[in-house]
């Protein structure tokens, strides 16, 4: 994607990679749809509820949930348009 954007020009830098062929093969996982995750998080407090839509909602990894600081969220300049979040 950042190639795609004009962020990055150079080589993909996974390009010759391998897998371990030692590695444990994955295991299967469930993804909730969205109702699912509404159930679960109506009945939440805050902030645990916002602790909750925003590992459910915005891809984020662990390392990078616990990372995040107020600083890193950006409230939309419009009311119809959502707020963003720097990682």
């Amino acid at each position: 994607m950042a190639r795609i954007l004009g962020f990055y020009d150079g080589m993909n830098p996974a390009t010759g990679t391998l897998v371990n062929p030692k590695a444990r093969r994955p295991k299967e996982t469930h993804a909730y749809d969205f109702h699912e995750l509404r159930r679960v998080m109506g009945p939440l407090p805050e902030p645990a509820a916002t602790i909750f839509a925003v590992a459910a909602f915005a891809g984020l990894r662990p390392s990078e949930i616990q990372g995040l600081q107020w600083p890193d969220y950006r409230e939309a300049e419009f009311k119809d348009l959502e707020g963003e979040i720097t990682v």
